[in-house]
């Protein structure tokens, strides 16, 4: 299947660069590993847990202030674990 999309020059000189930074040789690649990323993200969420990026030096301070940031995103919110079997109600 051939997926196409529409993106400003902004956009698509940010998707050279993130291949680039990544060592990937395709946008299909950096958009398949972005897929995977988001499906992982959706795991996490439907499990009640919290994803939160931790500085690499402060491991064992995880509960102290700046050392912890909470990843935040509209769309993980929609299937957050509420309690209640958000794997059977999801609408596709």
């Amino acid at each position: 299947m051939r997926l196409q999309f529409e993106v400003t020059d902004k956009e698509n000189s940010e998707l050279i660069l993130l291949k680039k930074q990544l060592g990937l040789s395709t946008k299909k690649a950096l958009f398949e590993n972005a897929i995977s990323l988001i499906q992982w993200a959706v795991r996490q969420r439907r499990q009640g847990r919290t994803i939160v990026s931790i500085a690499g030096d402060k491991v064992d301070l995880i509960n102290t202030g700046d050392n912890t940031k909470e990843l935040v995103m509209p769309m993980l919110d929609h299937v957050a674990w509420k309690g209640e079997d958000y794997q059977n109600n999801v609408q596709t």
